[in-house]
C-alpha cells in the first residue's frame, strides 16, 4: 500500500491477524447527497471504510472574551497519511471487483473523485461489466490525489469500535452449559 502505511502496518497490523485494516460494503440503492436528482433506477453502492485509525481529534474547552464556555472541537480523521492509504487502496480495489460485477452497468460521477478530463480513471455509464480478465485502471499521481482528497471531503468516522466490542465480548464470554442445574 506504499510507504506511508508500512510502521502502521508492522506496528498494529502485521502480527494481529484478528485486526482488519478495512472493510467494503454493498448497499442496495444510492446513499448519497445526490439520491433526490438521480434518474429512477436500481443502483448498489459501495463503500470502504478503515476499522483501525490512527487518527484521534480532540475537544478543547475554553473561554470566549465574554467568559462563556466554549468547544473547539478537531474529529482529527484521515489527518494521518496511514489512514488514507488503506482508503484510497481499498476503493481501487472495490472499484475493480465491481466493475467486473454481472449487474455492473457504470457509475454516477457525483458518487465519484473529480478525475482530470482524459484520465483512465474517468468511469460513467456503460451496457455491461468488464471481462474478469481485463487489465485493472492504471491511476496517475494526479488521480491518486483526487482519490485522496474525495475522500477528506466525503468520508465520516462511524461507531465500528463499538460494534468490534461487541462482536468480541460475545465471542469470548463464558458459555453456560444448560444441561448442567
Amino acid at each position: 500500500m506504499g510507504s506511508a502505511f508500512q510502521p502502521r502496518w508492522k506496528e498494529f497490523f502485521q502480527d494481529h491477524p484478528d485486526k482488519a485494516v478495512a472493510i467494503f460494503c454493498l448497499f442496495e440503492g444510492y446513499v448519497g447527497l445526490f439520491s433526490s436528482i438521480l434518474p429512477p433506477r436500481n443502483y448498489l453502492a459501495a463503500f470502504c471504510y478503515t476499522l483501525n485509525p490512527v487518527s484521534a481529534g480532540n475537544v478543547h474547552i475554553k473561554l470566549d472574551e465574554n467568559g462563556q464556555e466554549g468547544i473547539d472541537f478537531n474529529t482529527g480523521y484521515l489527518d494521518d497519511p496511514s489512514d488514507i492509504t488503506p482508503l484510497n487502496f481499498g476503493y481501487k480495489k472495490m472499484r475493480e471487483i465491481y466493475r467486473r460485477m454481472p449487474s455492473y452497468r457504470g457509475e454516477v460521477p457525483a458518487g465519484y473523485p473529480c478525475f482530470p478530463e482524459g484520465s483512465a480513471a474517468v468511469r460513467g455509464e456503460t451496457t455491461g461489466p468488464v471481462d474478469l480478465n481485463a487489465p485493472d485502471l492504471i491511476y496517475t499521481a494526479e488521480d491518486d490525489e483526487m482519490i485522496g482528497r474525495y475522500h477528506r471531503d466525503h468520508s465520516m468516522s462511524h461507531p465500528h469500535r463499538y460494534v468490534k466490542m461487541l462482536n468480541r465480548y460475545r465471542t469470548e464470554r463464558p458459555r453456560r452449559d444448560n444441561h448442567k442445574l
